[in-house]
């Protein structure tokens, strides 16, 4: 698995309650854009700290059941007990490889969120991740355009950020254009009929 460019564990635990927060509203329109209805079964690939994980939970009801995946093991324990901790019993955490993992025909739902980006081969994890889904299930993929980045006023230490971001995951293989490539990815991949939404 390549090395995530953001520090995972506690910290990025915390990092990502604040993105997930700021991404709920597109992420929400989505997921009712294909159909996303109680009693299925779905997977959040890539999870974190499991906050899309969690809303699945409580869209699909106790009738259903999700998955979240990653490969961080401490924010997998952490999103673990939040759930615990309020008797959702439809949900469930694994630690996994996405390089690696396949789990053909299993699920009504199939998601990640900017994951994609920091792979060297994501045309390969969408293949998995179509083949995982059941007859009549869906795909959602959300991932970003790096290069859109900006700020104003301008500020010396975004415009750091930003240009530090792009250029690290690209020295570790992943793509910080891959966003406006995901169309031509899914047709790749074999996945038909892909519909774009810029949020």
């Amino acid at each position: 698995m390549e090395p995530y460019v953001i520090r995972g564990g506690r910290e990025g635990y915390e990092r990502l309650k604040v993105l997930a927060r700021a991404n709920w509203p597109g992420t929400s329109e989505l997921l009712n854009r294909v159909g996303l209805r109680p009693g299925m079964h779905c997977l959040d690939v890539g999870c974190g700290g499991g906050d899309v994980t969690l809303e699945l939970s409580r869209l699909i009801g106790a009738d259903g059941h999700v998955i979240g995946i990653d490969m961080d093991e401490l924010q997998l324990e952490l999103a673990g007990e939040y759930a615990r901790d309020r008797g959702l019993a439809n949900i469930e955490f694994r630690a996994a490889n996405v390089n690696v993992w396949s789990e053909p025909d299993t699920y009504d739902l199939v998601y990640c969120r900017l994951l994609l980006e920091h792979l060297r081969e994501p045309v390969d994890l969408l293949r998995r991740m179509w083949l995982a889904v059941r007859p009549g299930g869906a795909i959602v993929v959300e991932d970003g355009d790096f290069e859109g980045l900006f700020c104003h006023p301008p500020n010396d230490g975004y415009a750091f950020w930003a240009d530090s971001y792009r250029r690290v995951v690209r020295q570790r293989g992943g793509d910080p254009t891959l966003g406006r490539k995901l169309y031509a990815y899914f047709l790749e991949a074999g996945i038909p009929s892909p519909s774009v939404q810029l949020l």
